[in-house]
């Protein structure tokens, strides 16, 4: 009896290695293989060709293939879980930066330590109540600047400006404004013609007759050697004679070749007269 439970027991152990070894690698022996194979390192070959037995190959080409599946899902895993491991330090991470939350100041309603604040927003708060509510000058517009003199209070109401000028105050302080066409040079008040108005004969044909402004008035400066003189130049000096009708404010040499010219000559001699110029001017005379 003991000896058949001590054979039992040393099978059962041995057929249990020999099924999980055949799994693995296809035959232990040769009575795992078919008649005429042989089992050599776990495979059932032929000894005259040595070709291995279709199906234990086919067996072992899959136990191969699935240790490496195997071995991918665990490589894989593996990355997984890093990944993981990763995201949550760099969340761990992210959580220690963000600062924590300021607490509420506890005196913040402690009227000993900000009462004296409150107490100064309080004034000022009257003081820029009581600038708003003054009373605006009903005569001063709200985009118009007064057009008084700040340092002598003179207004273009109150400034009396001479002949042909008026009070301008765009400039800030009211002043006496010559108009067009006239000057005060000399700043004193009077605005007199300029140029552009006073007449000095300058079309006078062979003439230099111009205007100058002096000490404040316009001056006329003739030209003497061509005869002209007067306040503005329309007058003949000595020597010299209006021309006849058409040239009255021109003056030509006074002898009898200007004074008979066809176009600006002055004498008419008839009745048997003739022109002469003895006495240096051009006069008609009996001979």
């Amino acid at each position: 009896m003991n000896s058949k439970m001590l054979s039992i027991a040393i099978f059962i152990p041995a057929f249990i290695f020999s099924c999980t070894v055949e799994d693995e690698i296809g035959c232990i022996n040769s009575f795992d293989c078919e008649n005429g194979f042989e089992c050599v390192d776990g495979i059932c070959i032929d000894p005259q060709s040595g070709v291995p037995d279709k199906d234990t190959a086919l067996q072992q080409d899959e136990s191969v293939n699935d240790s490496s599946q195997n071995d991918s899902a665990a490589v894989n895993d593996t990355e997984k879980n890093d990944e993981k491991n990763d995201e949550k330090n760099d969340e761990e991470t992210a959580d220690e930066t963000i600062p924590d939350e300021i607490e509420p100041d506890e005196n913040i309603n402690d009227p000993d330590i900000y009462s004296p604040d409150e107490t100064a927003d309080n004034d000022l708060s009257d003081e820029v109540l009581t600038e708003s509510d003054e009373t605006p000058d009903p005569d001063i517009a709200d985009d118009e600047t007064p057009d008084a003199d700040t340092n002598t209070g003179i207004t273009c109401g109150t400034l009396t400006c001479g002949t042909h000028s008026y009070c301008d105050d765009t400039s800030g302080t009211p002043e006496c404004v010559c108009e067009s066409f006239y000057q005060d040079m000399d700043g004193d008040g009077n605005c007199l013609e300029s140029c552009t108005l006073y007449e000095c004969n300058d079309m006078a044909w062979g003439a230099a007759n111009y205007c100058n402004i002096k000490n404040g008035v316009p001056t006329c400066d003739c030209d003497t050697v061509a005869g002209y003189t007067g306040t503005h130049c329309d007058e003949c000096r000595s020597g010299f004679h209006t021309g006849g009708f058409g040239y009255e404010n021109e003056c030509f040499e006074d002898n009898c070749i200007e004074a008979e010219d066809t176009f600006h000559g002055w004498l008419d001699c008839w009745g048997g007269q003739v022109c002469e110029d003895t006495f240096g001017y051009a006069e008609c005379v009996l001979p």
